[in-house]
């Protein structure tokens, strides 16, 4: 049994060489909060509105992926990512580098088919093009050396009918759906060749929490969609 030394990873976030950005919808900034909270205290989750958008405590920052207004959200993270890595050219600085961590998020499945997405709107195609730029170095983005990229999270599982968002899944924002466009961004992704000074990491979070929704009702899916926001602090 080898316990996790929670001591390194905060040494590891806390270096101020070190730059975080997190890129994502509402689950990156609820992941976000996460770690701000278990990195610092409550006090700092204060100054936090539960829908933020921007915010910047010492070497993390949480970005909007709402920067182009358009009503396609793959659209929007694309363009998010290209001012991003314009920004990291811009005040490029040797002394740090910087990391992204990603996530697309399902909004476009709101209002779409999966298919329309990829093969109508091409939207989710000029994000696999905007990731590709980036991991083969036509995108210059500063001193990026990390990128992140979580797959999207599960829908979580409707107990009652009368749950606030539970429609969310019985349309084209359900977990086959989610599957699916994880496995083909996926699949895009990992034929791409990367740069030698850059590294690209995959953690699959929908693989990870798809199991766990059914295991405790009250931890797991107190507050519906964003089922890891709140933790039921009797149990």
């Amino acid at each position: 049994y080898n316990p996790i030394n929670y001591g390194n990873y905060k040494s590891i976030l806390t270096n101020q060489l070190n730059q975080y950005y997190f890129l994502g919808s509402s689950h990156m900034r609820y992941n976000f909060d996460a770690i701000i909270q278990f990195l610092y205290s409550d006090s700092v989750i204060d100054l936090l509105s539960r829908h933020h958008s921007e915010f910047d405590y010492k070497n993390l920052h949480s970005i909007s992926s709402f920067e182009s207004a358009s009503s396609l959200y793959a659209d929007d993270q694309a363009d998010a990512l290209y001012n991003l890595c314009s920004r990291f050219e811009t005040t490029k600085d040797n002394s740090l580098t910087n990391t992204i961590i990603f996530q697309t998020g399902d909004w476009d499945l709101s209002h779409m088919p999966l298919s329309r997405l990829f093969h109508e709107v091409n939207a989710g195609q000029k994000l696999i093009n905007r990731v590709t730029s980036i991991l083969t170095n036509e995108l210059k983005c500063g001193n990026m050396n990390h990128l992140i990229w979580l797959t999207t999270v599960p829908i979580t599982i409707c107990y009652y009918d009368d749950e606030p968002d539970c429609d969310g899944g019985k349309g084209h924002r359900n977990n086959a759906a989610i599957s699916a466009m994880n496995e083909y961004y996926l699949k895009q992704l990992m034929n791409v060749n990367i740069k030698n000074s850059l590294r690209f990491s995959i953690v699959d979070a929908f693989s990870i929490i798809k199991p766990r929704l059914g295991l405790n009702f009250n931890s797991e899916v107190v507050c519906s969609f964003h089922y890891l926001c709140r933790i039921n602090r009797e149990n």
